[in-house]
């Protein structure tokens, strides 16, 4: 605000009857003096007096403006900056206008033309970029200065000499909490975070830009990989002014794309705090948030998270992490793989086994049954031979025909067990086929055994890692032979 002023007057030093008057209400008045030119005052205006020129009317504004905001007393403006012309300006200069926010006429509002000279600008302008700002349309600034009259162009301008960042600061982070807060009670937080990950996430959608540092440190980690990734690039900007429209833009591209996609990943290299303002951006974060894959960020900034970071799925301080992350998820999908085939391979072994002593089995059980139905059946002629004796001719006709009777039973009988029991053994043997480890071999699989003397064969199968100790002789079989190893470490699966 404007301290009162002193009442003051000026002389008249040039003769142009011009003199100056102030108040301490703070308003200052410009009084032309007639003295004797009567003629002329009835000619120009009755008592206003003889014309002046230009050079004297801006004179004594100068000399007004100088009295009421003097440059040796603080004069602090508060606004909203509507345009900053040359933020890096080859002068070196910095302009800018601000109005106020709160103008009776929103579509007219009055404008302070504000300049800030390269050796105020340059300090300031770091000071910003250490706090990770850069000013921008729309943000609300108290600054310091002093008012200047550039009496070549008939300007009022405003030469910023100081800004309060700590103001700047607060209201940059009370508009950030209820960003975040806005999200939340959007249920935009967590939407995201809760898209299902593929088990093989190799179609990537890459958001960033071209030839930069974290780009080439994202894709090399997929490279050296060995694995079949396919990349689908959207480039954009990653900062500056038009950094939240690009990323909108590409993210957009991408979704899109949706249907060819597993993961999309937003990377950046490391810079300043400044740079990395797009992340913040509140059309950023909801096109994260709403996307139809999940979304893994690597910016490269070990600070404070970003809002983008906060809707994402999963969160990587550099690009080279957030690569090496879909590289350690492919890769532990292809060890549950091996894993499960290396049981598949041992279970095989395991039924064989048992269907060879099931095999073995069925055979005593039906060569046991013929011996009792044989025996039955030879104890029963004993017993038939004993009545022949009583009644011959009659014995002899009915039990032929039960002799023949069970003859026939038993012929039917045993066919029907020997026939069940062929069709069990050929169904097991097409089982044994098909779990045939050599089967498995042949398809690329192999089978690790620990030389033991103690067991039969003189080997057994590894069937887990804390079965095998280091300095251990292993015998691994191959599709076309074996490779004997000596364990020189181990490593437990997660």
């Amino acid at each position: 605000m404007v301290a009162g002023m002193q009442e003051f007057a000026s002389s008249d030093p040039d003769g142009t009857g011009m003199t100056v008057e102030g108040s301490d209400s703070g308003q200052a008045a410009v009084r032309l003096d007639m003295g004797d030119h009567d003629m002329a005052g009835e000619r120009y205006g009755g008592s206003h007096g003889l014309p002046v020129t230009v050079t004297s009317l801006y004179r004594s504004l100068h000399e007004v403006l100088a009295r009421a905001f003097p440059r040796s007393r603080e004069l602090w403006i508060q606004g909203e900056i509507q345009k900053v012309n040359d933020y890096f300006h080859k002068s070196g200069h910095c302009y800018m206008d601000v109005v106020d926010p709160d103008s009776p006429d929103p579509t007219r509002p009055a404008v302070l033309n504000v300049k800030c000279w390269k050796s105020t600008w340059m300090p300031l302008r770091r000071r910003l970029a250490d706090e990770g700002l850069e000013l921008q349309a729309g943000m609300n600034v108290i600054i310091r200065g002093y008012v200047d009259f550039y009496e070549a162009r008939g300007e009022i301008n405003f030469v910023l000499q100081d800004l309060d960042l700590d103001a700047l600061l607060g209201r940059l982070a009370l508009e950030r909490k209820r960003l975040i807060e806005t999200l939340r009670k959007a249920g935009l937080l967590e939407m995201n975070k809760s898209k299902v990950m593929p088990l093989v996430p190799l179609r990537v959608g890459l958001v960033a830009s071209p030839g930069t540092e974290g780009y080439s440190d994202f894709l090399g980690a997929l490279e050296r990989s060995g694995y079949s990734f396919r990349v689908t690039v959207a480039p954009a900007q990653v900062q500056g002014r038009d950094a939240p429209q690009s990323l909108v833009a590409a993210l957009d591209a991408l979704e899109a794309r949706v249907a060819a996609l597993d993961v999309v990943a937003i990377v950046r290299g490391g810079g300043a705090r400044s740079d990395l303002a797009a992340f913040d951006a509140g059309a950023v974060a909801k096109r994260v948030a709403t996307m139809s894959v999940p979304v893994w960020t690597g910016i490269g900034h070990t600070g404070d998270e970003s809002v983008a970071d906060l809707v994402a799925h999963s969160v990587f301080i550099t690009p080279t992490s957030c690569g090496l992350a879909l590289v350690a998820a492919v890769f532990q999908f292809l060890a549950r793989v091996e894993h499960r085939a290396g049981s598949l391979g041992s279970t095989a072994m395991e039924v064989l086994r048992n269907m060879d002593d099931a095999g073995r089995q069925s055979s005593v059980r039906l060569a046991r049954a013929s011996n009792r139905v044989l025996d039955q059946q030879s104890l029963m002629l004993a017993g038939m031979a004993g009545r022949l004796a009583v009644r011959p001719q009659f014995a002899i006709a009915r039990h032929r025909e039960r002799l023949a009777m069970l003859a026939t039973r038993l012929a039917f009988s045993v066919d029907r067990v020997l026939t069940s029991e062929e069709e069990r053994l050929d169904a097991s043997g097409r089982l044994v086929h098909a779990y045939d480890p050599r089967r498995q071999l042949e398809r690329g699989y192999s089978l690790t055994w620990i030389i033991d003397a103690d067991v039969s064969g003189g080997r057994k199968l590894v069937r887990s890692a804390a079965e095998v100790r280091t300095d251990q002789v292993l015998l691994t079989s191959i599709r076309d032979g074996e490779l004997r190893s000596i364990v020189a470490g181990m490593r437990e699966s997660e």
